[in-house]
């Protein structure tokens, strides 16, 4: 049998509210979250990725254009953007509505205050926002595949787990960064077939690195059909050569460039990016004991230190994996923030697991959490490259009115203006 979740200390209700209002409160905080970053202007370099399929062979990345090939094929041109828009928004609202419904059980399930403060974080960081800023990128879909895959392996299906992983390696190689940590440290924490479970997804995750190393290159003729998609000739050899020619040496030898040359802004955005994920994962040390007995499980040997070791690291590389592929990509922010996911489903795999009677909460995380959660929902979005930085003040869903307060304007456009210093004019925040 899998794993079940512990019992509440207060069952079904924590503050006072049970888990139907739970999933209300989160949702209405997810979508003020999303107001944030959610726009109306639609580059065509954008939405490269739903102009890329399997009309030239196999590739990576080319799922999602198939999908939309016949859909795209018979509609104008003029109308794709707004195609796009759509996808995006509703997409992005399954994916708020899931991850409410599955904080508000995990709060109602241990009726602690320091996890509600983790869920506040979720819902408050800059993670949202960030989702909604990038419109028509491919990191809603891989989260949601990511949520599949953990509800597979707590069902007990860790087959249907490793098929949707191998799913989201070929939808887009981002996958294997966002899901392979979480899906390593939910097999060791699988208490049936567990040896089988943890072989089973070592095994898939290698075939899925391979798939990436060893897919074919691109066609070029993809250039021609950005072109008729309404890109630029100059934007589409671009996009060619640097989402789908780059090899892995290339990539990791720009990368190199970008950081040698940005390390001040990569740092700072790191900051921006960890700082929630960072207070979620703090928030488990508490539940270290949850992954040292699977660890005694999976290896029966007398306990010692490298059990606790080996936990905290299984617990931060899950949470942190997103930062890996800041060494291949120089969307710095984006997929920084994408940590702060990934950190709170290793809270909900360790809060939820069978193990250890859960303790009292953590005053220190629940204050410290609350209060950071409540600062990242009043700061506007900052969507940070190496060499500059974007606001959502390109034809907005809806206005940030926090941008109104004169202090607050002065703040950002003065950060803007050190972040953007490397080019020849910072850009102002727009009236």
């Amino acid at each position: 049998m899998p794993a079940t979740a512990v019992e509440p200390a207060h069952p079904g209700r924590v503050f006072g509210l049970g888990q139907g209002r739970l999933v209300v409160c989160f949702f209405v905080l997810a979508v003020v979250s999303a107001l944030k970053g959610l726009h109306r202007a639609i580059a065509p370099e954008v939405v490269y990725f739903y102009y890329t399929n399997y009309e030239f062979g196999f590739i990576l990345r080319g799922l999602v254009g198939q999908v939309f090939a016949p859909l795209l094929k018979t509609t104008p041109v003029s109308m794709h953007g707004q195609i796009m828009l759509v996808w995006h928004i509703l997409s992005l609202g399954v994916l708020m509505a899931v991850l409410s419904f599955r904080a508000a059980r995990l709060v109602a399930a241990t009726g602690r205050a320091d996890v509600m403060a983790m869920a506040l974080l979720l819902f408050c960081s800059p993670l949202i926002p960030s989702l909604a800023f990038f419109v028509a990128s491919p990191d809603i879909l891989l989260c949601l595949v990511t949520l599949g895959i953990l509800a597979a392996m707590r069902g007990g299906h860790p087959v249907l787990a490793w098929l949707l992983f191998l799913l989201g390696t070929i939808i887009h190689q981002l996958m294997v960064f966002i899901a392979l940590p979480v899906m390593i440290l939910a097999s060791v924490m699988q208490a049936n077939r567990q040896w089988l479970v943890v072989v089973g997804s070592v095994v898939v995750s290698l075939l899925a690195c391979l798939v990436v190393l060893m897919a074919p290159p691109a066609d070029e003729r993809f250039v021609q059909r950005f072109v008729e998609a309404g890109i630029t000739p100059e934007g589409a050899r671009d996009l060619y050569d640097f989402q789908l020619r780059q090899s892995l040496t290339d990539m990791l030898d720009k990368m190199a460039l970008i950081w040698r040359a940005h390390l001040l802004n990569g740092l700072i955005s790191l900051t921006y990016g960890t700082v929630a994920a960072v207070a979620i994962l703090l928030g488990c040390l508490s539940r270290m004991n949850v992954i040292q007995d699977a660890l005694r499980s999976l290896i029966p040997v007398p306990p010692g230190r490298w059990q606790r070791v080996v936990a905290v690291l299984l617990a931060v590389g899950a949470g942190l994996g997103p930062l890996v592929v800041l060494a291949l990509a120089w969307d710095f922010s984006r997929l920084a923030l994408l940590s702060t996911f990934t950190s709170f489903l290793v809270a909900e795999l360790l809060f939820r697991h069978q193990g250890a009677k859960l303790q009292r909460s953590v005053g220190t995380v629940t204050a410290g959490s609350t209060a950071l959660a409540a600062v990242l929902l009043c700061l506007p979005l900052l969507a940070l490259w190496p060499a500059g930085m974007k606001l959502n003040n390109e034809l907005p869903i809806v206005r940030n009115p926090v941008m109104d307060i004169p202090v607050v304007r002065m703040a950002v456009e003065h950060f803007q203006a050190f972040y953007d210093r490397d080019k020849l004019q910072p850009v102002r925040v727009d009236d």
